[in-house]
């Protein structure tokens, strides 16, 4: 997090290139519509709602959220899976470095008695033949381009009473991005073509990605002989280049 101030070189992202920075309120309005549509589809119909999420840092970010917005009220009949190897091995070593508060805080969200942790594929298959079982899902990877969460997409995808929740960037070449894409009504997942019938939502305040008022404020700050822009669409690096080059001129 330390500024440089001097390079011959600079690689920096352009993911939000040429898009607004969230408000504040928009994102207490997410969390607020992530626990309506969880109240909803889970606890209200009995249904399955899944959310794909990267296993370091989102996973346990949500898993924090969503213990937050219903430790009281939470129906212990109906689990809410963890089902990421890796990130539940991350969350093992939470324990190991965290100290003080954060370890104890950490320690009352990971023993919730409403979450069910999978680690082995034999478990995963063990639960998606549950077709009727309501729950609310994490699963990575968070684009959907591999791991556990390939299977459970596929099996929520084909269902118009389930619904997927998007809380991360998804690369629109990404089989997450396709699921995304409003224009595309069939998404291919291991070789299989899978019909998009469920309700799909995607929440774009939980992003971890920089905005572009922050990267255009450190670009000012360097002096470099070259930058890069890199991860974002093409569209994206274009906005961001353009807005570099204005606000370098102005000094």
């Amino acid at each position: 997090t330390d500024i440089v101030s001097k390079a011959n070189l600079m690689v920096i992202e352009s993911t939000y290139g040429g898009k607004p920075t969230f408000a504040k309120q928009e994102c207490i309005d997410e969390r607020r519509k992530f626990k309506q549509l969880v109240n909803e589809y889970v606890l209200q119909n009995k249904r399955k709602a899944f959310t794909p999420v990267f296993s370091f840092c989102r996973l346990q970010n949500m898993m924090c959220l969503t213990y937050e917005l219903f430790k009281d009220t939470w129906d212990y009949s109906i689990p809410i899976v963890v089902d990421t190897r890796l990130g539940n091995q991350i969350n093992d070593v939470y324990e190991n470095i965290l100290e003080g508060e954060d370890l104890e805080y950490w320690k009352e969200v990971k023993s919730w008695k409403a979450f069910k942790y999978i680690r082995e594929y034999p478990s995963t298959i063990a639960f998606l033949s549950k077709k009727n079982q309501p729950a609310l899902i994490f699963s990575s990877a968070g684009m959907i381009t591999a791991g556990h969460s390939t299977l459970y997409a596929q099996q929520i995808l084909q269902s118009s009473k389930d619904i997927m929740i998007f809380c991360g960037y998804c690369s629109p070449s990404s089989v997450g991005g396709k699921i995304l894409n409003d224009e595309q009504k069939s998404v291919t997942i291991d070789k299989q073509v899978i019909q998009k019938r469920c309700r799909i939502e995607r929440l774009n305040t939980f992003s971890s990605h920089a905005h572009e008022n922050d990267l255009i404020d450190y670009i000012k700050t360097i002096n470099c002989d070259k930058i890069i822009l890199q991860h974002g669409s093409k569209e994206n690096k274009e906005a961001s280049k353009n807005r570099a080059i204005e606000e370098l001129r102005k000094i």
